[in-house]
């Protein structure tokens, strides 16, 4: 390949990802934020406002088991006693060099309901194997934490 040729490759390469970037930035900024799906009802409660006594999460990954490769989404339910309040949730999640990466978004849950979560889908782009995902709820100084384990198995 004559060297002319070679540097406009690689500059069309560069602008192209200047482009993308400058493109998902742009999506980001001006798109309508949905980080995650929070669906519920309240259950029957007292006044409004009343203090956090109890949270209990019941979480799932889906699919169990995975491939590599594969997206996985990690979801559940939570139930929450007392509220409105804000809940941080915090997810752990495997890299496949055998640390973790961990994100956290919070959003107010009305009182006394039982509430499905589902976060974007991750994908799992590690080796066959066991790992495991811990997701964690905190409101007023009451929180859960639990952990659910996943098998990955090798791409087809």
């Amino acid at each position: 390949m004559a060297p002319v040729l070679a540097r406009v490759g690689k500059m069309s390469l560069v602008v192209a990802i200047l482009l993308t970037s400058a493109t998902f930035c742009a999506v980001g900024l001006l798109a309508p934020r949905q980080p995650m799906i929070v669906a519920g009802t309240s259950g029957p409660g007292g006044a409004s406002g009343t203090p956090v006594t109890a949270i209990d999460i019941q979480p799932s990954i889906t699919p169990n088991p995975a491939t590599v490769g594969e997206m996985v989404t990690v979801g559940g339910t939570i139930s929450i006693v007392g509220g409105p309040s804000q809940v941080t949730f915090t997810i752990t999640w495997p890299t496949p060099e055998g640390g973790s990466y961990e994100g956290s978004f919070t959003t107010v849950l009305d009182e006394n309901g039982v509430y499905g979560i589902q976060p974007p889908p991750l994908p799992f782009g590690g080796s066959p194997g066991t790992y495991s995902v811990t997701m964690r709820a905190e409101a007023g100084g009451v929180s859960d934490a639990e952990t659910i384990t996943f098998t990955v198995l090798p791409a087809p």
